[in-house]
């Protein structure tokens, strides 16, 4: 589903009538109090975003290039002094805007040339534009006023786009997939990733698991048709210095060199050659210098 405009004016709707109620718990002394904001209280902010809105729905998006007023007439004190009529400005501004979202709710009217005023100079573009400004309008204002709510020691309403346009306050259900994890050991990442189930194991698969252990008890290929259990060196005659790990007819250096196919000859990275005491040309092992024999 395509979000516009009109859905972020929503959802600005919801976050200024949470903050608002959120703001009301200090009382009316410590709403209307200055706090060094751009407007100075909790007041004149939310009474500003009110005429912003508006005026952008009344005026400039019907195409009248109407000059703002001075702030000291958005917020006069003359007028709005108790709660309620606070709330029910901010209301009654919020229901004239969704009669005309209804209208305005498809591209043709979006798009429509409308009129703005910067500066005092009228200027022309599209309603999609005007809402637009609107809304990082309310945006701001509405980050000052959390800021003020953290200092007050209040805890803000969620501003998750998320959780309000989309989950509707609901808490998300359970996923039916595996979620990856960052597996940290020693306290640093390793940048790995594994699989992490929730709920429950789903059931194995017996012919699976049998065939994985066969594979791994399985024995490597020698010759076409034929082959050979695997053989790993367990004692010191199998190793050279403890560099060469044989393995059937192969082995492997430290850092994975791969051997030659000849009995008893690695060739590691490096270009090291590796010779094991069991290779015929160089006879059996001997014992260390310094070492006693029975």
């Amino acid at each position: 589903m395509r979000t516009t405009v009109l859905d972020l004016l929503r959802y600005v709707h919801a976050l200024r009538s949470d903050f608002f109620e959120a703001s009301a718990t200090l009382g009316w002394t410590g709403f209307a109090k200055d706090r060094g904001v751009s407007l100075g209280s909790f007041r004149n902010l939310f009474l500003h975003l009110a005429y912003v809105e508006e005026h952008h729905v009344t005026q400039f998006c019907e195409g009248k290039a109407t000059v703002w007023p001075y702030v000291s007439e958005q917020v006069s004190r003359r007028r709005y002094r108790t709660f309620d009529e606070v709330r029910e400005r901010l209301r009654s501004v919020a229901a004239l805007a969704e009669e005309r979202f209804g209208v305005w709710d498809n591209e043709r009217a979006l798009g429509q040339e409308v009129a703005w005023v910067r500066l005092g100079h009228p200027i022309r573009l599209a309603r999609e534009q005007a809402l637009t400004q609107c809304t990082t309008e309310h945006l701001l204002h509405l980050g000052e006023i959390e800021a003020m709510l953290w200092q007050a020691d209040i805890e803000p309403p969620t501003t998750l786009w998320i959780d309000r346009m989309v989950l509707h306050g609901r808490p998300p259900a359970p996923p039916p997939v595996r979620v990856l994890r960052r597996i940290r050991r020693d306290g640093v990442a390793t940048g790995r990733f594994e699989p992490r189930h929730r709920g429950p194991a789903p059931p194995r698969d017996p012919t699976r698991a049998a065939g994985t252990r066969a594979k791994r008890a399985g024995s490597a290929r020698v010759g076409p048709g034929r082959t050979a259990p695997r053989r790993v060196a367990r004692g010191p005659a199998d190793l050279v210095d403890g560099s060469v790990r044989r393995v059937g007819t192969r082995s492997t250096g430290p850092r994975g060199g791969v051997a030659d196919r000849s009995p008893g000859v690695a060739r590691p990275f490096g270009g090291v050659r590796c010779i094991s005491s069991r290779d015929p040309r160089i006879g059996p092992e001997k014992p260390p210098a310094g070492s006693q024999t029975p």
